[in-house]
């Protein structure tokens, strides 16, 4: 029995007619088993990748925000005459700080990301 006519004895006629319909449209129908499990195994490494890149952004947000609120705190204490803090120890942990955000302003490395394999024919020029 072919698999159409199950899915029709059971019912799911219209979906098997839709896969039919639209193999076209379905960019893994002539990829082989190996192949989608490569392709699976790549975007689990992207996305472990992804998420520590996003673990690293935060801890590293973390600490400048403590930088910059123990500068603000000392601050506070200098402008009421309670502290000894001076305005260059101020300036030079507020550039740890923007030294810490640097790196984690720039975007994720897409070039990371599972690359597309398209099968083109060359066309010479």
């Amino acid at each position: 029995m072919s698999l159409q006519k199950l899915l029709k004895a059971s019912g799911y006629d219209a979906i098997s007619l839709y896969f039919h319909a639209h193999k076209n449209k379905d960019k893994y129908a002539n990829k082989s088993s190996k192949d989608l499990k490569d392709l699976i195994e790549q975007y689990k490494e992207s996305e472990t990748d992804l998420l520590q890149f996003d673990i690293t952004k935060r801890e590293k947000a973390r600490e400048a925000g403590f930088i910059i609120f123990e500068v603000a705190e000392h601050l506070t204490l200098l402008k009421d005459g309670k502290s000894k803090y001076t305005l260059e120890q101020a300036i030079e942990e507020l550039n740890k700080a923007q030294e810490l955000l640097n790196p984690i302003m720039n975007k994720y490395d897409y070039s990371k990301l599972p690359k597309k394999k398209l099968n083109c024919k060359k066309v010479g020029l």
